[in-house]
């Protein structure tokens, strides 16, 4: 139980500097955070709840199906089978599905692409990360066609 609440205090940070940021304009925003991949389990956000809000009941832990894994009231977000597909499709190891300007704008321009690819220097100066070359982030046009679940 440890771990998972070391893993809900790492998406709770995440969520927290995106809250700052104004990044919760949106309805359709899910947040989620991969616990293990064999089997997979994740944390994710409860449907419904204000993402600019805090509380301790925001994420719970879901198996592959979306289940709750442990006993719980809460239901995990629509999006968390769109999550499932990408953790068991990918080696991804957290998910931000947010509805921002610049997600808006960078979906017109590389959505044809389905991905954007940000070099060194960005990396570095956007997202903190040093020692990495580069960085791919895919771009999802419609979550009901990705979902092979």
């Amino acid at each position: 139980m440890l771990f998972f609440l070391k893993k809900w205090n790492e998406l709770k940070d995440v969520k927290s500097e995106l809250a700052l940021r104004d990044w919760f304009y949106g309805t359709k925003i899910s947040l989620s955070l991969c616990t293990s991949k064999e089997p997979l389990t994740f944390l994710v956000n409860v449907e419904g709840r204000d993402k600019g809000l805090f509380s301790e009941e925001d994420f719970i832990v879901v198996n592959c199906m979306c289940e709750p894994v442990f006993e719980n009231e809460e239901k995990p977000a629509v999006e968390s089978f769109m999550h499932a597909d990408i953790y068991k499709k990918s080696r991804a190891e957290c998910i931000l599905q947010v509805q921002t300007v610049d997600s808006h704008l960078i979906s017109e321009l590389y959505g044809e692409e389905g991905e954007v690819t940000f070099d060194k220097r960005s990396v570095e100066r956007v997202f903190g990360k040093e020692g990495i070359t580069e960085m791919t982030i895919p771009i999802v046009e419609d979550e009901k066609n990705s979902l092979i679940c």
